[in-house]
């Protein structure tokens, strides 16, 4: 368990310093109001698919803490007080 939610705590942060750079690009050019440079739509191409790929790590490592790792302690027996950090 702990080491899913320090693979949790580190996916945020991944996807927080993504979200801020993908934030900060797309200020810079109004929010694509007129466009991106095309050098500058890749980059944000790529921020975009890190992003989409932090949350679903996200999502899935969640659904460990959440769901899968408590149904298999519970099958193993184990006292669900153990699975608190």
């Amino acid at each position: 368990m702990l080491d899913a939610r320090r693979r949790l705590a580190g996916i945020e942060e991944r996807l927080q310093q993504t979200e801020k750079k993908l934030k900060a690009l797309q200020e810079k050019y109004g929010f694509g109001l007129y466009g991106y440079p095309p050098e500058d739509q890749e980059e944000l191409d790529q921020l975009t698919q890190e992003a989409d790929t932090a949350r679903r790590d996200r999502d899935d490592v969640r659904n460990v803490i959440e769901n899968v790792l408590p149904e298999e302690a519970r099958k193993a027996g184990v006292p669900p007080g153990w699975l608190r950090e």
